[in-house]
């Protein structure tokens, strides 16, 4: 698919556009994915984390993209940041983007010395809306334009979420919900598109941080996630945090003294060892 990939240096490229020859109906734009290479060059294949920042479906956050894939790059990872795009684009955008993404890191893994059988999806707040419907996720939902769809999964192996938005329905962000489905909606596809209605036995594994005081997206998304988890015999990781707030992104408060990340990828490096099962 792809000729040469350089690799010492963090590169972008639209997720769509793969010929300027061919006018795609989604415009290519908005929808970018930004490749964050191991800080030291691997001697074998790595995991790959694809980020997906949060933002309310409105924008997407620079502390919650590129910051955390800088780090996670120096922890030896591959990390990629999906810029979905946002309104006034509506579902199912961001989940095709989101499919797409996880396709192209997949189909670039011979060249990246990724391991394609441990792609992480992990989403924070909006994009962890975004995370869970790909990874949730259990129809080939591609535009033709997808030409990776026949040949590679956009099902990641493993999911990580933090302080994410998981309901259309119950104890909903008005401003996503807005931002993603728009102003008319069948209350049907709200509930199709709620994360804790999606669960299955072959949803990814999962790792969950969230504080108990966020008044934006409450902990009782998370709480019914996980419930749906344990329905379908499914154990999340889960930290459940005093203080936080919401948003912090790698900014806990001195109290907390949890840092999540180390043990994201801990975690990581685990369910490896226990080959993702």
């Amino acid at each position: 698919m792809y000729d040469k990939i350089i690799v010492e240096k963090p590169f972008a490229f639209s997720l769509w556009q793969r010929d300027v020859r061919k006018q795609w109906s989604i415009p290519p734009a908005r929808a970018r994915l930004e490749v964050y290479p191991p800080l030291n060059t691997p001697s074998s294949r790595v995991p790959a984390v694809i980020i997906f920042p949060g933002g309310g479906y409105g924008v997407t956050s620079f502390h919650e993209g590129c910051c955390i894939a800088r780090n996670l790059s120096h922890k030896g990872f591959y990390a990629a940041v999906c810029m979905y795009q946002v309104a006034p684009a509506r579902y199912p955008m961001p989940l095709f983007d989101g499919c797409r993404a996880v396709r192209i890191i997949r189909s670039m893994s011979d060249y990246l010395m990724i391991e394609k059988d441990v792609i992480v999806a992990l989403g924070f707040s909006a994009g962890g809306h975004v995370a869970g419907l790909v990874s949730t996720e259990h129809v080939v939902n591609s535009p033709p334009e997808d030409d990776l769809s026949s040949e590679w999964s956009s099902r990641p192996n493993l999911l990580g979420l933090v302080y994410p938005l998981i309901s259309m329905t119950k104890d909903i962000h008005k401003i996503s919900v807005l931002n993603f489905l728009g102003k008319s909606y069948e209350p049907k596809v709200a509930e199709s598109l709620s994360i804790e209605n999606r669960v299955q036995p072959d949803t990814p594994q999962s790792f969950i941080v969230h504080a108990l005081n966020d008044q934006i997206v409450s902990v009782k998304h998370s709480f019914r996630f996980i419930q749906a988890c344990i329905k379908q015999n499914l154990y999340p990781e889960v930290h459940i945090l005093p203080d936080g707030g919401h948003g912090f992104g790698l900014n806990m408060p001195s109290k907390n003294n949890f840092d999540w990340l180390s043990s994201f990828v801990n975690w990581i490096k685990k369910m490896m060892n226990g080959q993702l099962k």
